[in-house]
């Protein structure tokens, strides 16, 4: 979808975690869910540095869709990579980085937070439906980063 030109949207099935085997659940939990954001970051810099390193100059001049369908297939998963971390980054359940707004709360207003948390499901979709522009403000700083590192 997005080397279409169609928008990014997608679906991912949460990982099960049991906070309560965690030594500290409060403090690793944060850690647990900020992995795969950490993880769609690493992934888009070593595509980005692929990218930079191994596509000519001459070849990154033509437009995306004349180039080598190779380097087309490294830029688009660096691209998706540096979108996956942004989105899962924003700070609304049930997204990774709610996570860090959980961490934050004080005590007292957890069981409030968790009694919530169940219905603000539909945030993150509210949001791309009420304000799609929203999407694009958060994931253009990012990605202009990335376009820095790949050389475009």
């Amino acid at each position: 979808m997005t080397l279409s030109g169609h928008g990014t949207f997608g679906y991912a099935k949460p990982v099960p975690v049991n906070v309560s085997r965690l030594r500290h659940p409060r403090n690793e939990g944060v850690v647990v869910s900020l992995v795969g954001p950490a993880v769609n970051i690493v992934l888009a810099l070593a595509f980005g540095l692929a990218y930079a390193h191994l596509v000519p100059f001459s070849v990154k001049v033509l437009a995306l869709s004349f180039q080598p369908t190779w380097a087309q297939l490294i830029f688009a998963a660096g691209y998706v990579n540096v979108i996956l971390a942004v989105f899962n980054l924003i700070p609304l359940p049930p997204l990774d980085g709610s996570a860090v707004v959980e961490r934050l709360l004080p005590r007292e207003l957890l069981p409030g937070y968790y009694r919530i948390r169940p219905f603000t499901i539909v945030l993150p979709l509210l949001v791309i439906l009420l304000y799609p522009q929203a999407l694009n403000d958060i994931f253009q700083p990012a990605l202009n980063e990335w376009g820095r590192i790949v050389g475009i």
